[in-house]
């Protein structure tokens, strides 16, 4: 019965997480709406589109997985041992996006260089 709890409650955690992002982007809908011509919709789409195909290339996901052994009973060195790793590989990650990023930017002249590498950044941290 104690695997079915946790079970129900770490489906509750990613449940409300989820459910809050969603609620987030709803209500800025008007904000987008209010200042942004149409034309500009399909930028901000190509600009959201490739910032969520980039940040979980370059991260791995391994934020998710690090979550998911934490939950796990298991002592404290242990713990800090994945947080120490899921650190590092997002350091490396990001990193390897930067450099690579930058190059295709000087060869691209890409209009929102500055804002995706910003972006790619804040969302990684936030995630983290």
């Amino acid at each position: 019965m104690d695997r079915n709890k946790r079970l129900i409650k770490n489906t509750f955690i990613y449940f409300i997480g989820n459910l809050s992002s969603k609620i987030l982007s709803f209500l800025l809908l008007p904000l987008y709406t209010y200042y942004l011509t149409p034309e500009d919709y399909g930028k901000v789409d190509l600009f959201f589109t490739y910032t969520s195909i980039l940040i979980p290339l370059f991260t791995l996901q391994i934020t998710n997985a690090g979550f998911r052994f934490l939950f796990e009973k298991m002592g404290e060195t242990r713990q800090r041992v994945i947080i120490s790793s899921t650190f590092f590989v997002h350091f490396i990650g990001m990193l390897f996006f930067c450099l690579l990023y930058i190059l295709f930017w000087i060869v691209t002249k890409y209009e929102f260089g500055v804002y995706v590498i910003i972006y790619v950044l804040l969302n990684d941290l936030a995630t983290t």
